[in-house]
């Protein structure tokens, strides 16, 4: 199987809210004060196309003008319906061409109309699934989250409902199947190209790949995607959420502005995911945060997330910024880790990933790098799921360990240069490693600590600073490195292993990107997908938390607490969700 888990690059919102109109009790009206919201990123986004795009600011604003059939409540966590207007209903299929697999049954809102006024229907779900498995567009990600979805099927008589058909069952297939941004057919294939290829062709990945190869009409669909058209050009970018693109300077800003008339308003009393309040958002990317928060202080912004740890405890005790704003810590659920490249000679043994491990003072990090504002982490699964192992054992910062380690695997220093060595392709290699980290100074500062304490062990570790998008494209995807700084988020919904850490996933479009592989962990994830059992599966997420422990392909970090910073002037709250709030919820006092 090619599954892939929910990421949060596919984890969405969505808007419209404010005071009932005591005419109409099933409508909603806009508080006719102005709500502007500006926003502070530390990065500006890359495209604004969610399915070619792997920026997670882009993600922030394609969550106000795109939308999915469900989404997770920002607060309870628990599924709720935006663009239909149910949860799927899901039934075993007994006979036909995929029996043995499940349905999935949803319908689409009546007033649900695209931006021209036309309807949104089980056809632009169709569509979408074309465009995402069309094996000539960038969409990688998507097609392994997607992969066991096999046909759309659409009501003949109500095209606002449809059936999602699948040949096997999936532990998270009833929210994979809603959790992704619809796209309207008629703006991203005005020429209706993909209207003559069937989707169950493009979902079989033998007719896919000869599609692939004769028929040029993919390229040229998955070329026109791609491009700066639909990925730059505001009047090209929209879907059925309640905000539009209307401005981008790039290096200067953003600016989203509410729709007239959006169609969920007359909904959003009785459906909260539709809940949208602000009027405009204007978005500014400055990398320096002490720039950044001199601005806020001014009250030039209204957020600020991600603030760097000292920053924001700094902030927090400044009279300008204490009058104006309230800072929020809730607990994260991103995990950040230092990849080891195990297919590197030097790191292929797992002796040696133990002892750089143990080199690593991940509580010094904590306090200084994080100020305290973080929590240790021994597993890719977080600690408030009831399938995370409590008993996995901790590295601890320990350099005689790490010493004997490293003896036990080969690495001695045979010229007394300081740095260990070892005869590998019959030449004598030192144990010198790059240890690649982007401009957050999290990473860096937190290797930085790691260098200090590894030369004690005659480790040799250099820290190289590298442009994240960059180094995506190129040393990560070719798994060209030796260690590198990494993270992920965790979702609401239960966690599949098998993107990061299935041997399938290694790949240069997969993301494995520490080229882990092991056989039994392979096994235990592929049980955990398909298992109906919740009892099979915890047992099974408990040993492949072993095996992880055990080997030792990443060096897991912390789990950071976010710190979130909001002006007064809203009434807000925090989330557990990245990146720590909703902005379309951000209602005027």
């Amino acid at each position: 199987m090619n599954k892939l888990p929910i990421l949060f690059v596919i984890i969405l919102l969505s808007f419209f809210s404010c005071k009932v109109d005591p005419k109409e009790n099933t409508s909603e009206v806009t508080d006719s004060r102005e709500n502007i919201v500006r926003l502070h990123f530390l990065s500006e986004p890359d495209k604004l196309n969610p399915i070619v795009s792997r920026s997670g600011y882009a993600t922030r604003i394609h969550n106000l003008i795109f939308q999915t059939l469900i989404e997770a409540d920002p607060h309870t966590l628990e599924l709720q319906p935006m663009l239909a207007n149910a949860l799927p209903v899901e039934a075993p299929i007994t006979e036909g061409k995929y029996k043995g697999g499940y349905s999935y049954s949803y319908e689409i809102h009546e007033e649900a109309v695209w931006d021209n006024g036309t309807p949104i229907t089980g056809h632009d779900y169709a569509f979408t699934m074309k465009m995402v498995y069309n094996p000539q567009v960038n969409a990688t990600p998507w097609r392994g989250v997607l992969s066991f979805i096999k046909d759309v099927v659409v009501d003949e008589n109500n095209p606002k409902k449809f059936t999602v058909l699948t040949d096997e069952y999936y532990m998270g297939a009833s929210y994979a199947s809603g959790g992704f941004y619809i796209f309207p057919q008629y703006k991203y294939d005005p020429d209706g190209i993909m209207s003559s290829y069937k989707l169950s062709d493009l979902s079989d990945p033998k007719k896919s790949e000869e599609l692939a190869k004769s028929d040029e009409q993919l390229k040229v669909f998955a070329d026109n995607v791609h491009s700066t058209k639909y990925t730059h050009e505001i009047e090209n970018i929209g879907g059925s959420g309640p905000y539009k693109l209307t401005e981008w300077k790039s290096g200067e800003y953003i600016k989203v502005d509410k729709k007239d008339n959006w169609w969920g308003t007359k909904l959003a009393s009785k459906y909260p995911m539709l809940r949208a309040y602000p009027t405009q958002f204007i978005i500014e990317a400055i990398k320096d945060q002490a720039t950044a928060s001199t601005k806020l202080k001014d009250e030039g912004f209204d957020v600020m997330s991600e603030v760097a740890p000292e920053l924001f405890l700094e902030l927090k005790e400044n009279e300008l910024a204490k009058k104006n704003y309230n800072f929020y810590t809730p607990e994260s659920m991103t995990n950040y880790y230092f990849a080891f490249n195990n297919q590197n000679p030097k790191l292929e043994d797992k002796r040696v990933r133990k002892a750089l491990t143990h080199l690593l003072n991940r509580e010094k990090a904590i306090e200084t790098v994080m100020s305290g504002l973080g929590k240790l982490v021994n597993s890719p699964i977080h600690p408030t799921k009831s399938y995370f192992n409590k008993n996995l054992t901790a590295y601890s910062f320990d350099i005689d360990a790490a010493k004997k380690l490293l003896a036990e695997a080969g690495w001695k220093d045979s010229n007394n240069d300081g740095t260990v060595d070892k005869v590998i392709n019959g030449e004598k290699t030192e144990l010198s490693l790059d240890i690649f980290v982007t401009t957050n100074p999290l990473g860096k500062e937190t290797a930085l600590i790691w260098k200090a304490d590894a030369k004690k062990a005659g480790v040799n570790l250099e820290v190289v600073t590298k442009d994240f998008r960059k180094l995506l494209a190129n040393e990560l995807r070719r798994r060209e490195y030796d260690i590198c700084v990494n993270g992920f988020n965790q979702s609401a919904s239960l966690d599949d292993p098998y993107q990061r850490w299935h041997s399938d996933s290694n790949r240069p479009d997969g993301s494995n990107v520490a080229a882990f592989e092991n056989e039994e962990a392979d096994r235990l994830i592929e049980v955990i997908r398909e298992s109906k059992d919740p009892a099979v599966r915890k047992e099974k997420f408990l040993r492949f938390q072993e095996i992880m422990n055990e080997e030792q392909p990443v060096l897991f970090l912390f789990a950071p607490t976010e710190r979130v910073i909001i002006h007064k002037k809203f009434d807000s709250k925090a989330t557990l969700r990245r990146p720590g709030y909703f902005p379309n919820l951000f209602k005027l006092k």
